[in-house]
C-alpha cells in the first residue's frame, strides 16, 4: 500500500513539475495603422533609429520639418521619407539629385517637394560655410 501511493505522489509531484516547465502560448498582437485620407504620412530616421509620424495638416507639417533641420543643424544624421502605403514608389534605377543652398525656408521647400515624389530625403547642415546639402534618393 505504501509503494502505490509513494508511486501515486510521485507521479504527481512530477506532472505538476513538467506543466509548471511549459512554455506559456505566445501572444500574437495584431497591429493595425489606419491610415486617414488627407493625413501626411512620414517615417524619418535620426542618428540611425526610424520613426513614424502623422500629420493632418501642412502647418504641422512645416512644424515638422522645421524640427528636422533642426536636428540637423545639431549635427545629427537626419533623413525622411513619404510613408503613405498608397504612394507611388516605383523601384526603378537608382536617382540621386543633390539641393545646396544657405537658405533654411528653400531646402525645406525642396525637401518637402522631394519627399512627395518618393525620394528618400537626408539632410546635412555644416555649421562653418551654414550650408544645407540635401540629397534626394529614389
Amino acid at each position: 500500500m505504501k509503494k502505490i501511493i509513494r508511486t501515486v505522489a510521485f507521479i504527481t509531484v512530477i506532472g505538476i513539475a513538467t506543466s509548471a516547465c511549459q512554455k506559456e502560448p505566445m501572444v500574437n498582437l495584431q497591429s493595425t495603422t489606419i491610415y486617414e485620407s488627407g493625413t501626411i504620412n512620414a517615417s524619418y530616421t535620426v542618428d540611425g533609429i526610424t520613426y513614424h509620424a502623422s500629420f493632418t495638416d501642412n502647418d504641422e507639417w512645416q512644424a515638422f520639418l522645421d524640427l528636422l533641420f533642426t536636428w540637423a543643424e545639431e549635427g545629427r544624421n537626419v533623413s525622411f521619407y513619404n510613408a503613405d502605403p498608397h504612394s507611388s514608389i516605383v523601384k526603378q534605377d537608382r536617382k540621386i539629385v543633390t539641393y545646396t543652398t544657405d537658405n533654411k525656408e528653400e531646402a525645406k521647400r525642396w525637401a518637402g517637394a522631394m519627399e512627395k515624389e518618393g525620394y528618400v530625403v537626408h539632410i546635412d547642415y555644416d555649421a562653418t560655410t551654414g550650408i544645407y546639402t540635401c540629397t534626394a534618393v529614389k
